[in-house]
């Protein structure tokens, strides 16, 4: 006698949707999830990587509003990273059009850092990378996402 030959009807089915519900998610859904999580580490890394690299942003010569600003700026980005990992769609889109127009910004000076400081090039050149990796990544969850 079978386990599921004892219950009545009405647990049958409940045992049978509890089954159905532990089941593996579809390999679209699951490949929607993982690009979330590889979007949601970028995201971080590039908080982490804009939080390193201030440092060699500052300067002696910088007046209490340029510090000011920057760090305004480093508040904005990791405020916005902090609210896109949490799921708001709204500050994943922020945090993208930051990226991207950082990107842009950066990596149209990128040749210039190369010849002037190899270090700031360094600098540079990592933060193009972990940016452009994450739009690619969010691109990606989004192509990915069941309709």
């Amino acid at each position: 006698m079978n386990a599921d030959d004892a219950l009545d009807p009405r647990a049958q089915r409940a045992h049978d949707d509890t089954r159905l519900m532990q089941q593996e998610r579809p390999h679209s859904e699951r490949g929607a999830v993982s690009s979330h999580r590889v979007a949601n580490v970028l995201t971080v890394a590039v908080c982490l990587w804009a939080l390193f690299e201030t440092p060699w942003e500052m300067s002696p010569a910088d007046d209490g509003m340029q510090t000011l600003a920057l760090l305004a700026a480093k508040l904005l980005l990791v405020c916005t990273a902090l609210c896109a990992v949490q799921g708001s769609h709204l500050a994943r889109l922020a945090f993208a059009f930051l990226c991207g127009s950082s990107l842009i910004a950066v990596g149209s000076t990128l040749p210039f850092e190369c010849i002037a400081s190899t270090r700031l090039f360094g600098l540079s050149f990592v933060e193009c990378v972990l940016k452009a990796l994450l739009l690619l990544s969010l691109v990606i969850s989004r192509l990915r996402q069941p309709s």
